[in-house]
């Protein structure tokens, strides 16, 4: 009588699992996102995203790189907003400069880095996320 050594065993099982997994997420329906796309125009006064939880001395600042704008709202307690011209919403709390972003609807964080020139310009780098290793030159949106 002859004897199936055990490695093909857990070689099959691995395989047929791995093609299973595979056929799952193939025919898995498509997650609608939870944003929906705005027009490209930059903002001309602060985003609601932005302004629902401003305060008196909140900043408020928007860039452009020619395909994306973002709003970014910065406030007295640490907080921080940004959204764009996508739909998407960040929501974080900058210590020492940095903050973790956390994408709201997705829950992907990403890394925000916020630096401010001597001329009261701001500058924020973004690493992870749908901003990865994006760096934006921050003008002041005035309301």
């Amino acid at each position: 009588m002859r004897h199936t050594p055990g490695w093909s065993v857990l070689a099959a099982n691995a395989l047929e699992l791995g093609a299973l997994a595979f056929f799952a997420r193939v025919t898995e329906p498509a997650v609608e996102r939870p944003y929906r796309p705005i027009s490209f125009v930059p903002p001309s006064q602060v985003p609601e995203f932005i302004a629902e939880v401003a305060d008196r001395s909140a900043a408020y600042y928007t860039a452009s790189d020619g395909t994306l704008w973002i709003a970014i709202g910065l406030y007295a307690d640490g907080r921080a907003r940004i959204t764009d011209n996508l739909g998407r919403r960040f929501a974080g709390t900058l210590h020492d400069r940095r903050a973790e972003m956390v994408e709201l609807g997705s829950g992907t964080a990403s890394d925000l880095i916020a630096r401010f020139g001597i001329d009261g310009t701001l500058r924020l780098e973004m690493h992870g996320g749908s901003y990865d290793g994006r760096v934006f030159m921050c003008e002041p949106l005035t309301v």
